[in-house]
């Protein structure tokens, strides 16, 4: 599947484990694509906080009401009423390594 992915902000390196980052970035973007629209658009940012950066990663699909939001890195959590790819452990995996 073929999705748009803008880069809206500089992007700061991140420091730590390379295969840490690599899984948590491969998780964050997958996401969007899998859920998104048609075509998927994907947006990532960064902001400065502190001596930490955070980086954020949208995507225009339908979106998660506030209670799957608060859910959403549980192990298992999925909200696709389609079948798609994966297990529904890819963000409770970005959760474990920030």
């Amino acid at each position: 599947m073929k999705a748009n992915v803008q880069v809206t902000s500089e992007l700061s390196e991140a420091h730590g484990y390379a295969a840490w980052i690599e899984q948590v970035w491969l998780n964050y973007l997958s996401n969007p694509i899998k859920y998104g629209g048609a075509p998927p658009q994907v947006y990532v940012s960064a902001h400065a906080k502190g001596k930490f950066i955070r980086y954020e990663v949208r995507g225009n699909g339908k979106g998660l009401t506030a209670e799957q939001s608060a859910n959403v890195f549980k192990p298992f959590t999925r909200y696709a009423s389609e079948k798609l790819e994966g297990h529904g452990v890819g963000l409770s995996i970005c959760h474990k390594h920030p």
